[in-house]
């Protein structure tokens, strides 16, 4: 299951559904409230409005069980999701993404004066988080320009509470069962944001990198969909073994109450680094190793402050543009 990050739709996911569904997966995406429509009004879609939408697509692909995928702001969103149905999210991968902290809202991880700046540009365009231009998005993301026209002519100002409202889990963060994608060319300085490194320690959480930026689902996604593939692999290995985590009474009786409330059941060590080089789009063997553990795709081939309002026109390449391939 696949959810848009900030300023996009499903139609970024596009190569990558195409990818897995060829590898035969079951591929749904997710469209957040308030991004379908450009200039709609969103002052009624809030934080819960976005986890709401995902939550009702994981419901109603009851009994299956999901890998939930999310993106950038959208990693917030996701997290919340698997917070209340850890029955039914079998792992939650952050691709490049901000993770859920209880309390705090996703546009918290900015320093001031940045949270500052970001407030007040929501506030100035009626309650909507304005889009990058071509140039922040293209810089350093392992993007053709012609790649980043593109994107930025897709993109759509972004709801501005589902970034400042604080979100609320049940479960420390730490319990759920998640894999971090790092999108190399987003840490010019290879350091992660702390509350990412923290989560190495995290016995039931993974990283994995690839060779790229903040947009991987345009700029490689061969690669991505490579990724991907191995993560449900690795899914379905634990289920296979009974390894995955069993629910606590807690989680159960918590789940078991909002059945009653409203039909919403449930179904359902860091540190070291191993790196694996790979060619472009191959898939590679598939392991599993210890938690925490990285591996590493090369395939080889933040949205910043630049504001300037993108074109809405959707030219006829939904797909998006294609490389050269040597």
């Amino acid at each position: 299951m696949l959810v848009p990050g900030t300023w996009t739709g499903p139609w970024i996911w596009k190569k990558v559904a195409e990818g897995l569904r060829g590898r035969g997966h079951s591929v749904h995406l997710v469209t957040l409230s308030g991004l379908d429509r450009p200039g709609a009004d969103v002052s009624h879609v809030g934080l819960d409005t976005h986890v709401e939408d995902v939550h009702a697509v994981v419901r109603d692909l009851a009994p299956e069980r999901v890998v939930l995928v999310s993106h950038s702001t959208s990693g917030v969103v996701a997290g919340a999701v698997a917070d209340r149905e850890p029955c039914r999210v079998d792992r939650t991968v952050y691709v490049e993404a901000q993770l859920p902290h209880d309390g705090r809202s996703a546009i918290d991880a900015f320093d001031e004066p940045l949270r500052g700046d970001e407030l007040r540009l929501i506030d100035e365009n009626g309650g909507r988080w304005p889009a990058p231009d071509v140039d922040v998005v293209s810089d350093a993301q392992g993007l053709t320009y012609e790649e980043a026209r593109w994107l930025t002519g897709r993109l759509r100002d972004h709801p501005g509470r589902p970034l400042t409202e604080p979100v609320r889990l049940a479960r420390p963060l730490a319990e759920q069962r998640a894999t971090y994608v790092v999108c190399e060319l987003e840490h010019f300085d290879g350091r992660l944001a702390a509350d990412v490194e923290r989560m190495r320690s995290a016995p039931t959480w993974r990283f994995r990198t690839l060779d790229t930026g903040l947009w991987p689902m345009v700029s490689d996604p061969d690669a991505l969909v490579a990724l991907l593939d191995e993560v449900a692999a690795e899914v379905a290995a634990e289920d296979r073994a009974g390894r995955t985590p069993q629910i606590t009474a807690g989680d159960q009786a918590r789940i078991t109450g909002r059945d009653a409330r409203g039909g919403r059941g449930a179904h359902g060590a860091g540190g070291r680094e191993t790196r694996r080089d790979t060619g472009r789009g191959t898939g590679g063997d598939i392991g599993r190793g210890s938690g925490g553990d990285i591996d590493r795709f090369s395939p080889g081939d933040a949205a910043g402050n630049g504001r300037s309002r993108p074109a809405w026109d959707t030219p006829g390449d939904e797909v998006g543009p294609q490389r050269g391939r040597g």
